[in-house]
């Protein structure tokens, strides 16, 4: 089987705790034909210095020290940079199994796939069967919950996603933006039932922390990409995508600390909702 080379992009920031486990874990695959490229996202932690040693002891790893921009900015980086058939990220909070990226060359190389994704340890099923999809029933999929929407625990061939650029706008949910687009870009996609990516569920993480105004009107613009996409096919995902939408509202009422009717709200246009998020953010 031909030893193609995978590029694992790592944006790093202040991520200390986790991030020897994390580089760990790479440096352990059993596939070894890899280019590990950690991308240091102005951390002011001891992140810059540990990156720095791993790239001494492993010549596989590439770091890039750059100025705060946000994971996006630092996702790039790494895709500028990026010289391997195959393109994977890894976030430095998690971790992933040793035979993570030799499972997914697996299936790309025996199936002629070109995006193939695995379960997590808390989603996408366990039964090591192998599933293939369009791009709609991979979204349908993570709509019912069933696996997630990002470019972690994935593994594209380079010329699906080398040319797909994150939004550096966005504070969170950025990877919800390029995967719909990589996913319509895979002429053949699969889903390997088996949890090689450890997802690390940080309360405290800019994710899952605290909900902001500027942290809304990212998920709102999402959810509006998405009832685009959903347009584009019939509006088939309408109905699932309006309850995620209906969730936006629930965090809002968080934020102001005011009730509001969630599903009468979420029948409000986007632009008008768009305008009153606007408005809170200056007042």
């Amino acid at each position: 089987m031909p030893n193609y080379k995978i590029s694992v992009i790592v944006p790093i920031y202040n991520a200390e705790p986790y991030l020897q486990k994390c580089l760990n874990s790479i440096e352990a695959q059993s596939h070894s034909n890899l280019e590990i490229i950690l991308i240091d996202d102005g951390s002011t932690d001891k992140c810059p210095q540990i990156c720095d040693e791993y790239a001494v002891k492993d010549s596989r790893i590439k770091v890039i020290h750059k100025k705060n921009g946000g994971v996006a900015s630092a996702r790039n980086a790494g895709l500028k940079i990026a010289t391997g058939e195959y393109i994977a990220f890894v976030d430095s909070d998690d971790w992933i199994e040793p035979t993570m990226y030799s499972d997914l060359l697996d299936v790309c190389l025996n199936h002629n796939c070109d995006y193939v994704g695995c379960s997590t340890q808390i989603r996408g099923g366990t039964s090591g069967q192998i599933k293939f999809l369009t791009a709609n029933e991979y979204f349908a999929d993570y709509l019912n919950g069933n696996m997630f929407l990002t470019v972690w625990s994935r593994l594209c061939r380079r010329e699906v996603c080398i040319d797909i650029k994150f939004p550096e706008n966005m504070m969170v949910c950025e990877d919800g933006f390029v995967a719909l687009p990589t996913l319509e870009k895979a002429k053949k996609i699969a889903f390997l039932e088996k949890p090689l990516y450890n997802y690390n569920q940080r309360e405290n993480s800019f994710t899952r922390g605290k909900v902001t105004i500027a942290k809304l009107k990212c998920w709102l613009d999402l959810y509006n990409s998405w009832f685009i996409y959903s347009k584009k096919n019939g509006g088939i995902f309408d109905k699932a995508i309006r309850k995620k939408y209906e969730g936006l509202f629930e965090r809002a009422a968080k934020l102001i600390k005011i009730p509001v009717p969630y599903k009468l709200l979420a029948l409000i246009p986007f632009g008008l909702v768009r305008f009153a998020i606007n408005i809170l953010d200056k007042v």
